[in-house]
């Protein structure tokens, strides 16, 4: 009886951990949503703008640094004021690497246009 209860009790240890584990989202995975999110604004706008594999290798690589980086000012500690000017700055040296440095012009515009829509509807 003490066998049951304790594989019984290891069984439920184990399925709680698997179920935390599968709701963490990776960085990874983060980074490839705001990938995703991107190319779908680009393609609403014109369908063969959309990203090329290459790109979206990029993009992804640096998403995730960013990501790394958010991370580390958020845990810092710094006053709300302090954190927000470091995450603003960081914020636009990606969109200047990632947007401007990665995506054609023609997908710079078309992800401009789709954004401007999205926030108006």
């Amino acid at each position: 009886m003490k066998s049951i209860k304790r594989i019984l009790c290891i069984a439920v240890v184990l399925m709680s951990i698997s179920n935390v584990a599968a709701q963490k989202k990776t960085l990874e995975d983060k980074a490839n949503e705001k990938i995703v999110q991107i190319d779908e604004f680009i393609m609403s706008e014109n369908e063969s703008l959309g990203l090329a594999e290459e790109q979206k290798e990029k993009m992804l690589a640096y998403q995730v640094t960013m990501l790394k980086e958010v991370k580390a000012v958020k845990s810092e500690g710094l006053p709300e004021e302090e954190t927000k000017v470091k995450l603003k700055a960081l914020y636009k040296k990606a969109y200047k690497e990632m947007i401007v440095g990665i995506l054609s012009k023609e997908q710079q515009s078309a992800l401009k246009t789709a954004k401007k829509k999205s926030k108006n509807s």
